[in-house]
């Protein structure tokens, strides 16, 4: 697993950070959800189902894309860099549409 760079995070790895930045999340959503009204609870946890859908949604794309990658690498011990752009552009179309 790859540790994170920044001075910050130095020494962490990043799934570490990750536990961290979304337990962060969850407690301030159910503070700001705490004080608002209805229509602002709704907005809120609509927003952050939102987000949690393309999370998952993001994470799938991207093991989809190293799954494919890692198939080309086996049969081929190389990955022309115009093989390797196309496999990721496949695989975030499927995600994101059309990419420029």
């Amino acid at each position: 697993m790859k540790k994170i760079a920044t001075p910050f995070h130095a020494g962490w790895f990043l799934s570490t950070a990750e536990v961290a930045s979304t337990f962060m999340e969850d407690f301030i959503l159910k503070r700001l959800l705490e004080n608002a009204d209805e229509e602002t609870q709704l907005a809120l946890m609509m927003s952050q189902l939102n987000d949690e859908v393309s999370t998952i949604m993001r994470q799938v794309a991207c093991y989809k894309f190293e799954h494919e990658l890692h198939k080309e690498f086996r049969k081929k011990v190389i990955c022309q860099r115009k093989k390797f752009g196309k496999i990721f552009m496949k695989n975030m179309f499927k995600l994101y549409g059309r990419i420029r």
